[in-house]
Parts: C-alpha cells; structure tokens; sequence
C-alpha cells in the first residue's frame, strides 16, 4: 500500500494493518491460501502499490519506451570512488516545477545517482505519482524504468505523462518523484533512495471543478476502516495456515476451531475479501489479475516479515489459537458493525469504488 513502491503497490496503511495483527506469527514453509481470492499464477509487478486507471487512448505505447532503454544500455558514468551511500538527486527536470503540463507532455529528469554494494542489472530508477488513495503513489499504465548497469552516475529518465492523465485517482497538482528501487521477494521492489517531489499543474484538467480534498479525506476514512476490518481477516487465516503447518500436532484442534469460526464468521468474511478486493481491482484500473498479484505480493511481504519471530512467541500464539476463536467476547460482527456500515455505504454511492 507510507508511499511504497510497487515499488509494491504495497499499500503502506494495509499492510501495517496486517502486520499490528499479526506480529508474533512466522511463515509456513509453503504458500498461504488466500481464502476466497484465487492465487496469482505471476509474480506481482513492480513499483510502489501504483493506483491506476484504463489505458490512454492517444498513445499505442510508452512514447518514453525508446529513450529509457537507450539510458538503460548506457547505465550511467562510472565514478572513481566507490560509493558508501545510496542515493539519487535531482539535478534538473524539464519542465520546471509549477508549469502548465498536457497530456501529451513528456517530463525528463536529470538524475545523478550512487549504488552501495552494487550489482549489475539488480537495480533501477522509476517514477511515482502521488494519488487520491492514501499511501498509494503510481507510475501508471506504462510503468516506465530505467536499469542501473554501474554504480554511480547520472541518468535522464522520461516520463509521460500519459501515462497516469485518464486515471480519476491522481491527485491535482500533478505531484511526481523519481525513486531508486531493487527487487525484493517474488517480483516485488522496495525503495533506497528518492529524489524531492515536483508539482505540475494543468490548464486542461482531465476532471475540472473536482474537490480533490473532500474525496481523499472520504477515500482515506473508507480506505482506514477497511484495512481494519480486512486486517482481522487476513490475522486469522494466516495464523491458521502458519500454525497449522509448523504445528502438526495442533492442525486438527486448529481445524476444527477455524472451520467453526468460518461458518459463524462468513459475512464478515465475504465482505471484507470482496471490497478488499473490488478496491484493488479499482486501484488497478479493472486489471484483476494485477490487483490480485498485489495482494499476493502483501501477503508474501508479511511471511517474510514474520520469518524471523522467536518459536517460543510463535508456539504461544498457536497453542492459544483455536480457544481465541471460540472466545472472542463480542463478536466480530458486532465488533466491527460501524465499520460494515461505513464500507458498504461508500460502495453504495461509489459502485465503482471510486
């Protein structure tokens, strides 16, 4: 989903929803079931959790596709010195800051870079935008990048502005930053370094008379209570599958008490893996697939992050499971019913999550 790169279109706020209900548990050995949502057969994309939109109708392809992969081929000047920090700086970006962009308007950046412990063909430079969504940045449908073959230099990266122009999530001033990313587990990337952000403004506003501030403060209290309501979800079928199969002895004790969860449970769980999903969906422009690789690449993320938890935290938490489902107190649909309430009116008046 902070503003990450899909860079993963990790959505910041989602993931660390995840994570806060989740932080004692590991990773099973294999991969988790994503409960109602099919399994990507790809790995996810790169970038920062992008938000996107159907694409441009003026352009057959990136306009930037030919330049960025002559900058890829050269990578860069080589320094002397070996560099004991990674960065990148912006040296110079045309057009300037605050001027009238276009649809059609191809920005280059200047950039000048240093790569610590580098490794050819292992790291590259993107752009990202900021949207409506928060903690959601996007480098749009082309997802332009530039390939870093050395360790230090300078780049110029292109980037048009087709790209992100039809997609109602932008957020206006157009606000664009350039970011130095590697990969990191199944396809996804995370960011090193970035550069400050430039604002373009626009006299032919795709949206004109638009209140960007009212619908990202009404997106961002959606967008909060359904990470909360999702992030219980995502807590016990992960902590189902991780005990399950690091504890064989527990599985049928954890079985029985989770399938009786399910039943009682199963509205709850319905609605908050169908909106999740129908927002991602929407974030991606229509492109299921893409939303469901970002989820997969969430997921991913948090099974590496758990990886490391100490086993007498994870044993605790697994032999405690199955009676923590049985006893919850209030239940999860009375628990989380203002938060239902709140989801199921924002779809009802933005059926295309929007």
């Amino acid at each position: 989903m902070s503003k990450s790169p899909w860079p993963l279109r990790i959505a910041g706020s989602a993931l660390v929803a995840v994570l806060a209900a989740c932080a004692t548990l590991p990773p099973p050995s294999a991969s988790p079931p994503l409960g109602t949502l099919p399994a990507p057969s790809a790995p996810p994309p790169l970038g920062t959790v992008p938000a996107p939109s159907a694409a441009p109708t003026a352009a057959a392809q990136d306009p930037c596709q030919t330049f960025n992969e002559k900058q890829s081929a050269v990578g860069g000047e080589t320094a002397a010195d070996v560099p004991m920090r990674t960065t990148v700086h912006l040296l110079s970006i045309t057009p300037q800051a605050a001027n009238d962009v276009q649809r059609d308007t191809l920005v280059f950046a200047e950039l000048n870079y240093a790569i610590r412990d580098f490794q050819p063909g292992r790291f590259f430079i993107i752009a990202q935008l900021e949207t409506l969504d928060p903690d959601v940045t996007w480098d749009g449908v082309y997802s332009p990048r530039v390939e870093l073959n050395r360790p230090s230099g300078k780049v110029t990266f292109c980037f048009p502005l087709v790209s992100v122009w039809d997609s109602p999530r932008m957020k206006w001033p157009l606000s664009i930053k350039f970011l130095l990313n590697e990969p990191s587990s199944r396809g996804s990337s995370h960011s090193l370094a970035q550069t400050t952000a430039t604002e373009y403004t626009s006299t032919n506003l795709p949206f004109p008379g638009r209140d960007d501030a009212a619908i990202q403060n009404e997106r961002s209290e959606y967008f909060d209570v359904l990470n909360r309501v999702h992030g219980y979800v995502e807590r016990v079928v992960v902590t189902q599958t991780i005990c399950s199969d690091r504890y064989p002895e527990l599985r049928e004790l954890i079985a029985t008490a989770y399938q009786k969860w399910g039943v009682a449970n199963a509205d709850l769980r319905r609605t908050a893996d169908e909106s999740f999903l129908k927002h991602e969906v929407a974030v991606f422009g229509g492109r299921r697939d893409l939303a469901l690789k970002n989820i997969a690449g969430q997921r991913d993320f948090l099974y590496g992050f758990l990886r490391a938890r100490p086993d007498k935290e994870i044993r605790a938490t697994c032999e405690g499971f199955p009676a923590s489902l049985a006893n919850e107190g209030v239940s999860p649909a009375e628990r989380f019913s203002n938060d239902l309430a709140v989801i199921r009116d924002y779809e009802q008046r933005h059926p295309d999550n929007r």
